[in-house]
Formats: C-alpha cells, structure tokens, sequence
C-alpha cells in the first residue's frame, strides 16, 4: 500500500527515496530488456522457424516498442531526479 506522500513529509525525503527505487528498477528493467533483444538477435529461438516472416517481424517489433518504452520511461525518471528536491 503506498501512503499519501504529502502527508508527515516535510523534508520530502520519501519521495526521494520512491524516486531512487523506482530508478534503480527501471535501470535493471532496461538492461533486462536489452539482454533479451540482443540474445534474440544473436541466436533466436527455436520456435522462431514455426512463425511467419511476417509474425517474426511484428513480434520483434512489438519488443523494440517495448525496449524503447522503457527506455523513455528511465530517461523521464532520471530527468525527474535531476531536478533540485526543493524544486519538485
């Protein structure tokens, strides 16, 4: 359950700590991401040869959106700490 942050929260300090985890999670996410997509470029699975050239490509598609989603959403996070505390 996560508590209302404005509350009891003069120094802002939960924040700062939500911020550095949820940045440590994202960090890890994206270089998951882009382990996998690497691994499924340098050697595919062997199911791949079951899926038509077009399946293939939508699907390898579908991961790149989800590799660069990530990406946006760590860029976004690291942009939000960046930000001096008293100014957020």
């Amino acid at each position: 359950m996560v508590a209302n942050l404005h509350e009891n929260d003069d120094d802002g300090s939960d924040q700062d700590v939500l911020l550095a985890a949820a940045l440590t999670k994202a960090r890890k996410l994206v270089a998951e991401l882009e382990r996998q997509q690497r691994e499924m470029t340098e050697s595919p699975p062997p199911h791949h040869q079951d899926l038509s050239p077009a399946q293939l490509a939508e699907g390898k598609q579908a991961f790149a959106n989800a590799v660069a989603a990530a990406r946006r959403m760590l860029k976004s996070l690291e942009d939000a700490a960046a930000i001096p505390p008293d100014q957020r």
